[in-house]
């Protein structure tokens, strides 16, 4: 125990087992920190040494070095006090038990009646053998008749039941949707979504609002526990899933100039459904951008990641159908050997389609500046038509001389 040496012999501990629990209270302010335990209660049938004792005991005091209170207590919105949502489902919820149980016995009384002997006139009656139903043993009876005695639970029984399970859903606004049914008058998914939208959405964004102002308070007192008790003392954090980032080294009195920042949802109170078909609309519409849409989409973790993508593959969808336009055409550059070390590229040696494009191209400028000798397969054009790039340029003759400048060619016409 942390504070034995403070509680043992000042504080009432009543009787005490290996399992004894005892309530720690704790106050905070803007000043200071406190921990106090109480002890048990004073029992008159307890002994004179268990009762001995203080109620209280201060175990700790800290002074509160930030200047405000360390705990945001989020509640609910009300006119008068604090009230949870299911809080007046109590008293139908009881009622409704109640009638199920009353129900249940008179349903079994209705299977086991009860059963009264009388006695016809003049006669005394007598029972020669108890009847027993569930194994069918016939009762004899002398002098009298044996009258069964029906219970009837009740013709408005199961509609008390189901009023009461429907107030309750409606006072909670727990849709039949929650529970894997559906109203009789809904028809259409779209209807279903209406229903659960009016039911659900402005608790929602009743509770995301308040969790955003908590949690705006919570970094603030997060920026002033670490600004009084650390300052400039260098600390560091790791970010999971960020690998590019990775650790992350930094020193609370640069880094939090001041406490001033944002807390917000990007869309209260509505469902992921909703959201991507209202920011479609607005897209659409012209109302709003789609960088504002992915910024407000929840499934878009890194907009700007996303937006460099949409252009990446913007960029090679078109480069794929360019080349697709080019390989139909006999007479453009892309030729059947050129297009199937593309496909190798791509298929076999797992390249991007930009670098197999670009290594396809160098490939074919080294053949295309390359000469071989006249007759070899190199000069030929293969499965391409002659002279579209496909073959390499012929060398001239071995000790032919090459072909006359311009000069020479007008001076042998002025001669």
């Amino acid at each position: 125990m942390n504070y034995g040496g403070l509680v043992d012999g000042r504080l009432r501990l009543g009787q005490v087992e290996y399992d004894t629990m005892f309530t720690i209270i704790e106050y905070i302010d803007e000043n200071e920190l406190v921990l106090g335990v109480i002890g048990a209660e004073d029992n008159p049938q307890l002994t004179q040494y268990e009762r001995s004792g203080l109620d209280f005991i201060e175990l700790e005091r800290i002074v509160n070095r930030t200047g405000m209170p360390l705990c945001v207590v989020p509640q609910r919105i009300t006119l008068d006090r604090p009230h949870g949502q299911f809080d007046g489902l109590m008293g139908m919820f009881y009622t409704r038990a109640r009638l199920q149980a009353l129900t249940e016995i008179a349903i079994e009384r209705g299977i086991f009646p009860d059963e009264y002997l009388v006695a016809r006139p003049g006669e005394n009656p007598e029972i020669l053998q108890v009847a027993d139903g569930k194994t069918g043993l016939l009762g004899v009876v002398k002098g009298g008749d044996i009258q069964i005695q029906q219970v009837n639970p009740g013709y408005k029984t199961d509609t008390a039941l189901d009023r009461l399970e429907r107030q309750e859903r409606l006072e909670g606004s727990i849709p039949a949707e929650f529970g894997g049914e559906s109203g009789s008058n809904i028809r259409t998914g779209r209807r279903g979504e209406n229903v659960l939208s009016a039911t659900v959405d402005f608790r929602v964004q009743e509770a995301q609002e308040v969790f955003a102002t908590s949690i705006l308070e919570e970094d603030k007192i997060a920026i002033a526990i670490e600004k009084s008790y650390w300052g400039d003392t260098p600390k560091m954090f790791f970010l999971p899933g960020k690998a590019s980032v990775g650790k992350v080294d930094y020193t609370p009195n640069k880094i939090w100039e001041t406490d001033f920042h944002y807390v917000a949802y990007s869309a209260a109170g509505s469902d992921v459904n909703n959201l991507i078909v209202g920011l479609g609309q607005r897209v659409g519409t012209g109302l709003m951008s789609k960088e504002s849409a992915r910024e407000a989409d929840p499934l878009i973790s890194d907009p700007d990641m996303e937006h460099d993508r949409i252009i990446g593959e913007g960029v090679e969808a078109a480069l794929l159908s360019s080349i697709q336009q080019q390989a139909a055409s006999p007479q453009s550059p892309y030729q059947p050997a050129d297009l199937a070390m593309l496909v190798k590229k791509v298929l076999v040696e797992n390249k991007s389609l930009f670098d197999a494009v670009s290594e396809v191209d160098a490939a074919a400028k080294e053949r295309q500046a390359a000469e071989a000798p006249q007759g070899t397969p190199e000069t030929m054009p293969g499965l391409a038509p002659p002279g579209m790039g496909a073959e390499q340029p012929v060398a001239p003759p071995e000790g032919a001389q090459g072909q006359p400048d311009i000069q020479s060619l007008l001076a042998q016409l002025g001669g």
